[in-house]
């Protein structure tokens, strides 16, 4: 089960485990009630600018238990505001390689939102994992999102049903799911 605490240490695991698979860190939602850690969402693949659709899906689950605190975690590349341009030219990207943490604690009408980098070096023998940076506020749709969800509970009692039919939709629609506990 994963636990608020640890959320950081299930990212890096996740991504190291990508990573070993293959080049890409996927995208992965995961709801929390409290502490608690509740459902966990692999979001099914999408094209470069399009990964907002992905998410409202994935999201729909996390938010339909009634989860209080949501975060997202999705590859990036950082490099320093102070650089007026990315250092990317042709083939060559010199950007740090980033698991990009968006994250909103709800729950109690006024969601507070945060946003950090995990930043990594990927080599031979695995993934080195450098300081963790964190931004007092997420900005962009991911947050605005996430809060949104944080200080709505939806309009309705979710039924096991309600859960399996999600749970299908998403299976159906790419998604991986892992849910934790089923709160009641």
């Amino acid at each position: 089960m994963a636990h608020w605490d640890e959320r950081f240490d299930l990212f890096r695991t996740l991504a190291a485990d990508d990573l070993e698979d293959g080049d890409d860190v996927f995208a992965t939602v995961v709801g929390f009630n409290g502490d608690h850690g509740v459902v966990l969402v692999g979001v099914r693949d999408f094209l470069q600018g399009t990964h907002i659709a992905a998410l409202t899906e994935a999201l729909s689950l996390p938010w339909g238990l009634g989860c209080s605190r949501f975060c997202v975690a999705l590859a990036g590349r950082a490099w320093s505001l102070d650089d007026p341009i990315p250092p990317v030219a042709g083939d060559a990207d010199l950007r740090q390689r980033v698991v990009a943490v968006e994250e909103v604690a709800g729950g109690d009408g006024h969601p507070r939102r945060a946003s950090h980098l995990l930043p990594f070096t990927r080599h031979a023998g695995g993934v080195t994992w450098h300081d963790r940076v964190t931004m007092s506020a997420s900005q962009g749709p991911v947050g605005d999102m996430l809060a949104i969800l944080a200080s709505r509970p939806p309009g309705r009692p979710v039924t096991d049903g309600d859960v399996l039919e999600c749970i299908a939709s998403l299976d159906r629609k790419g998604h991986a799911v892992n849910v934790f506990v089923r709160q009641p």
